[in-house]
């Protein structure tokens, strides 16, 4: 068919195009990577903030450079370190923006929520979890000192008879 002039190609060109047309914001619309999820997400929970299930996305907003393109997405995110970290806001009551968003895995997530308790003990403000991992306490038992009104520097330092202190 070449020969005759009824065709510009041997197949390839078509295989080109067919490829081309299978990716959508440069990722292959067949195969969903988890970034494609993630950006299709954050901007669907923030579109969606007057559904209950999203209360407390509301006010908050997906950057115009985001949501207009994917490929600016990836360009700032880049992709995930591994399958065990999800998009996460430094500032959980700001925006998803370049600057105020990174890769974290679920624990550094949930060292980030709005409801944490910080202490400052010794001039360093951590919350709970990690001041209970640092002075190898139990996290429940500091909390509910805390919560009963014991001073920090005891509820930091008390031990039983016995227990060593280390800070």
């Amino acid at each position: 068919m070449l020969a005759r002039g009824t065709t510009s190609s041997c197949g390839c060109l078509q295989r080109e195009r067919t490829s081309a047309s299978r990716f959508k914001h440069g990722e292959s619309a067949g195969n969903r990577t988890p970034e494609l999820n993630t950006w299709n997400s954050i901007k669907q929970r923030c579109k969606q903030s007057y559904l209950n299930k999203y209360k407390c996305y509301i006010g908050i907003k997906v950057c115009e450079r985001w949501r207009s393109s994917f490929a600016n997405f990836l360009a700032d995110m880049g992709r995930k370190p591994s399958s065990s970290h999800t998009i996460e806001r430094k500032d959980v009551k700001g925006d998803y923006t370049p600057d105020n968003c990174i890769w974290a895995t679920k624990q550094e997530q949930a060292r980030n929520k709005r409801n944490n308790v910080h202490v400052t003990y010794r001039n360093e403000t951590l919350c709970v979890a990690e001041w209970a991992e640092k002075l190898n306490l139990n996290a429940n038992l500091l909390r509910r000192r805390l919560r009963d009104g014991w001073d920090v520097d005891k509820a930091f330092n008390f031990k039983k008879k016995g227990e060593a202190i280390s800070a």
